[in-house]
């Protein structure tokens, strides 16, 4: 199948969202009041990362041959694309609780769950690294994907499994989560992988029937339809703190629209030929990178600078935020994704052999 470049560009936004969802949340308070656009995004933008790679996993291997070699493979490659950006992350966690805690104690099976990426099979609420949970979700996704597109060859078998994954979402919408109670009591919950599979399989179904949707939708209706869920998803009523739109119908028409934003900029795919795509493209590369980093650099910048500026000038520390220190990210997330991330990849597929059919 084609790469999609609308897709890496809606990756790389909603990569960026999440940062400025954060900063603005850290410096000036406020971030997590869902009745803003960057309230939903700081929820849904995650959300997307799962669908988003449920396409791009489909994509890349649907048409595998699941024998031990290609499982091999497969487990490998994944493991190269997630792990070592995630390792200089954890890294950088660390460094900064040394300099930050003169009486900081390592915690030996916190690093090895970490670095070896298996928090989300033991203890899913002990990721290092801000925003790592889905890193543990993604892992447990990934085991998930052979059997899951090997039940997507058989109709009957792939209705099974959505039902599956529907069942699991409603499950946790409506009974599990409670809007009534904090969000710091159900966190658990929002992170468990069965909560985010139907995203998965979700991503996993419009890569599956790309080819038939596009009979359906030209590329000017995909835009079009495009810019009707962005407008849909700016202006969905909400309120109040997470809590609200992680769970109940608010968690249902939420996903069904960050679904069809993701549907309609995959019908799009225009290649990177201006400078707006073209930056675009760039976020995209080093969404990845970006998402893990800002959360560390934002904590070795409290030390470094923040403690510099006094406590009331938040506002300044959210400036210095925007125009220093994202820039920064985005830098050094791009020669991480030149140095290290290409080359690694590259090298994973010259170590491991695919069959296919």
């Amino acid at each position: 199948m084609r790469r999609v470049y609308t897709i890496d560009y809606l990756r790389g936004a909603l990569a960026l969202s999440v940062v400025l969802y954060h900063f603005s949340g850290w410096t000036i308070g406020g971030g997590q009041d869902v009745s803003t656009v960057l309230g939903k995004l700081g929820i849904y933008a995650v959300s997307a990362f799962f669908a988003i790679s449920g396409i791009s996993i489909y994509m890349s291997y649907h048409n595998c041959v699941w024998n031990k070699r290609t499982s091999w493979g497969f487990g490998l490659r994944r493991f190269l694309r997630l792990a070592p950006v995630y390792w200089i992350a954890a890294a950088l966690v660390i460094f900064s609780r040394y300099i930050s805690n003169g009486n900081y104690s390592p915690n030996w099976f916190e690093y090895f769950n970490n670095f070896t990426l298996l928090f989300g099979f033991f203890k899913n609420t002990e990721y290092m690294v801000t925003g790592g949970w889905s890193i543990g979700v993604e892992v447990i996704l990934y085991a998930l994907f052979p059997f899951s597109v090997i039940l997507f060859k058989d109709i009957k078998w792939m209705f099974l499994i959505i039902g599956l994954s529907l069942f699991c979402y409603f499950i946790f919408a409506f009974k599990i989560i409670n809007n009534e109670v904090q969000m710091i009591d159900v966190w658990k919950y929002y992170i468990n992988p069965f909560n985010q599979f139907f995203l998965f399989i979700g991503g996993m179904l419009i890569a599956k029937y790309s080819h038939a949707i596009e009979r359906l939708i030209s590329q000017k209706l995909a835009i079009v339809l495009l810019a009707l869920f962005i407008a849909l998803f700016i202006i969905y009523p909400s309120e109040g703190h997470w809590i609200t739109i992680i769970s109940g119908w608010h968690r249902v028409f939420l996903t069904l629209i960050i679904l069809l934003v993701i549907l309609s900029a995959f019908m799009i795919n225009y290649p990177p030929d201006n400078f707006f795509s073209k930056l675009l493209n760039l976020l995209g590369d080093v969404s990845y990178p970006v998402y893990l980093f800002h959360g560390v650099f934002f904590e070795l910048s409290k030390f470094f600078f923040y403690k510099y500026i006094k406590e009331y000038q938040d506002f300044t520390k959210m400036i210095l935020s925007f125009v220093v220190l994202i820039p920064s990210i985005i830098v050094f997330s791009y020669l991480i994704n030149r140095k290290i991330e290409n080359p690694l990849i590259k090298w994973s597929k010259k170590i491991t052999i695919i069959d296919r059919e």
